[in-house]
Parts: C-alpha cells; sequence; structure tokens
C-alpha cells in the first residue's frame, strides 16, 4: 500500500494539474473505499461462515472487485 500511495500521488498530481488540496482529496477516495469495504466484510465474514468453515469468498469477492476496477481504469485511460 505504501508504494501505491505514492505512485497514486504523483500520477493525480500531474494528470490533474491542482493544488495539493485537490491531489490529496482525490488521493483519498480509494483509501475510503478500502476502510469502507473492510468495516462491512469483516462482520459479514463472522456472521455468515461458522467455525472452521472456509471464508474463501470474503477474500476472494473484494480481489475481484479490485483487480476488475485496475482494468477497468486501465482500459479506459490509455485508449
Amino acid at each position: 500500500m505504501y508504494d501505491f500511495g505514492l505512485w497514486l500521488t504523483s500520477l493525480i498530481g500531474q494528470l490533474s494539474r491542482q493544488g495539493i488540496g485537490t491531489v490529496w482529496l482525490l488521493t483519498a477516495i480509494p483509501y475510503a473505499f478500502f476502510i469502507v469495504g473492510m468495516t462491512f466484510n469483516s462482520p459479514f465474514s463472522d456472521k455468515y461462515t461458522k467455525s472452521g468453515q472456509n471464508r474463501y469468498w470474503f477474500v476472494a469477492f473484494p480481489l475481484l472487485l479490485s483487480g476488475s476496477a485496475l482494468i477497468l481504469q486501465h482500459s479506459t485511460f490509455y485508449k
């Protein structure tokens, strides 16, 4: 995550040509989604899986969603 934060901040700064406040707000958006996702995913994982069961989908679905978002971003940005 540390490298992602450094890369994302410099990328948004170069592409938007806005002030540091705007770049900071745009950089905070993915982290806000991460916080909300973790806050809702962990209680659902505890509630809907019994002890000893596999929590595969509670890990796989967020990873698939994040990967799809990166592919979508790449396909729309580099046209």
